[in-house]
């Protein structure tokens, strides 16, 4: 059986639940600290490259980080978030992957808690008729059962090795169970909105292009230091979401539209060291001009845009800025009426 993952750090620890599932040849295209932006990015990249690929499920787990988003950082609307669920759901179908939604437990004040966004996802998977397993739920249970909430949790957002364990291999059980049982279906729908990647190579001549490559991914990046603009060539009135990045490039730095200022601090890293990451954009009218304007600011530039990856735990270094970017995706305004094959379970299989 072939799985794709589109997940974030709970989906690349080395020893997560993803890897316990060793009957399965796994494709792993997640980003950490991403919500499903990243995963749009990464789908879209990876058609591109290797289109005849075929993947049986595609597991979809980005609720942690879309709860902080949404609810703390500010950064997507809950409609915003799902236009991109509902291409995701909808591309993976087109394209004959069975995607499976999973929603991770989260500690908050001391307790194992089901964030608020578990809802959206449960709704996502029960609107498009595919299978949502709810590890939070079965986590809060086990607490109020009185497992020790430490002997689940290595940390507020992350589960233990043993429950990664026990977890992988449930889902990896569920998923060869429910693979022969789905009702398939040729449907159709309407899709408003479509996303697409402009990639560095378009931003920089070819030689200026550094190539990276991790077991998990190959990325061509354009480095930009202090002082440096660039442009991203679009169609009129698409609009910019965000930027997929090298989180180990070094030093860092502030990347500064004509509406907002962006710092990205990274943690210390070996020198040409990489991991993807995505870095989300507030939606901005001002974002939708052509081209794109960008450039590169000193560290000691105020953001006004929070991101993930700004880890103020570090001091900031005094060397000058420098940033290596891989993409950036966009979104049009475009309805199309796509057919796709649907794949829905004759009844509800729960996981625990």
């Amino acid at each position: 059986m072939n799985l794709l993952v589109l997940g974030a750090s709970n989906e690349i620890i080395t020893s997560g639940y993803i890897y316990q599932m060793n009957k399965m040849d796994i494709n792993n295209l997640s980003i950490g600290g991403s919500c499903v932006s990243a995963g749009v990015f990464s789908f879209i990249k990876f058609m591109e490259e290797k289109p005849d690929c075929n993947f049986d499920f595609t597991i979809l787990n980005y609720e942690l980080n879309e709860h902080l988003i949404i609810n703390n950082a500010n950064l997507r609307t809950v409609d915003e978030v799902l236009s991109m669920w509902d291409w995701l759901i909808v591309q993976n179908k087109i394209n004959d992957i069975k995607p499976v939604i999973i929603v991770l437990p989260r500690i908050e004040n001391n307790k194992i808690v089901r964030t608020s966004t578990c809802d959206i996802h449960a709704e996502l998977a029960k609107k498009h008729e595919i299978p949502f397993i709810d590890i939070a739920s079965a986590f809060v249970e086990l607490a109020k059962n009185g497992i020790d909430i430490f002997s689940l949790m290595r940390d507020n957002a992350h589960m233990s090795e043993a429950s990664m364990q026990v977890v992988g291999d449930s889902i990896q059980n569920y998923l060869f169970d429910i693979f022969d049982k789905y009702n398939i279906s040729i449907e159709t729908t309407n899709v408003t909105d479509d996303y697409y990647n402009i990639y560095s190579s378009s931003f920089l001549p070819e030689k200026q292009v550094q190539h990276r490559k991790t077991s998990l991914c190959e990325s061509k990046l354009a480095t930009y230091h202090e002082d440096e603009e660039f442009l991203i060539e679009k169609d009129i009135g698409d609009t910019f979401i965000g930027f997929a990045l090298n989180r180990c490039s070094m030093p860092g730095g502030v990347i500064v539209s004509n509406k907002c200022c962006k710092k990205i601090l990274f943690s210390q890293a070996r020198k040409d060291a990489y991991m993807s990451a995505f870095i989300d954009y507030k939606y901005d009218e001002i974002l939708t001009k052509n081209p794109l304007k960008f450039s590169v600011g000193p560290l000691s530039i105020s953001a006004t845009e929070p991101t993930w990856l700004s880890l103020h735990k570090f001091s900031i270094p005094k060397e000058k800025s420098c940033i290596e970017i891989e993409a950036a995706l966009m979104k049009r305004n475009k309805v199309q009426n796509v057919k796709y094959i649907n794949m829905s379970l004759p009844e509800e299989k729960r996981i625990f």
